[in-house]
């Protein structure tokens, strides 16, 4: 697990731990694993991954009131290797986010929400033999999802989220997702 994910799953555990935080909530979701492409430097043929990893996404949030809330996030998005022609590289991506987030009750249990926001997206890809290569954007976060909540305090998420995209001179990163999660109410 990378430090990034540790230190946010840390910050929703503490936060879980402390009465005194009734409006806070968290969460953890995984996802698909958006597009990625990778330009091999001698032949130039843009190659998909070889092998990859799950995202994880962690987030924090407080609720204004019952439908606003403010959310902020860190989401490991794009572990990838790129193989071709005995040449390899490996690319790390994520974003981190903050968003308001809007929520409209269905029924007791189910309630969809939209969330609007900055993210700053990063990529870093390391080639064999080669400097390693690095690059954010500042790009408009959106996210469409749906809740189920199980009890007052645990609920089931599905949404699909648009981080925005990131590239360096040969690799290109598509941070849109469809995400499951739980998010946890104190």
């Amino acid at each position: 697990m990378h430090r990034y994910t540790k230190g946010a799953l840390a910050l929703v555990l503490t936060l879980s731990t402390s009465a005194g935080l009734a409006q806070a909530y968290g969460g953890i979701a995984t996802g698909s694993r958006g597009s990625q492409h990778w330009q091999d430097p001698v032949s130039g043929v843009t190659v998909g991954p070889s092998e990859r990893k799950s995202p994880v996404i962690v987030h924090a949030g407080w609720r204004i009131d019952e439908n606003w809330a403010v959310e902020a996030g860190y989401a490991r998005l794009m572990d990838a290797d790129f193989a071709h022609g005995g040449r390899a590289s490996s690319a790390e991506s994520g974003a981190s986010y903050v968003a308001t987030r809007w929520r409209r009750p269905v029924s007791e249990s189910v309630a969809w929400y939209a969330k609007a926001g900055v993210a700053r997206n990063t990529l870093e890809v390391t080639e064999t033999g080669s400097a390693t290569e690095k690059a954010h954007k500042l790009r408009p976060m959106l996210a469409l999802g749906v809740e189920y909540a199980f009890t007052p305090h645990v609920a089931a998420t599905a949404e699909v989220a648009s981080y925005g995209k990131v590239a360096t001179r040969r690799s290109h990163m598509s941070h849109n997702l469809l995400q499951l999660g739980l998010r946890f109410d104190y």
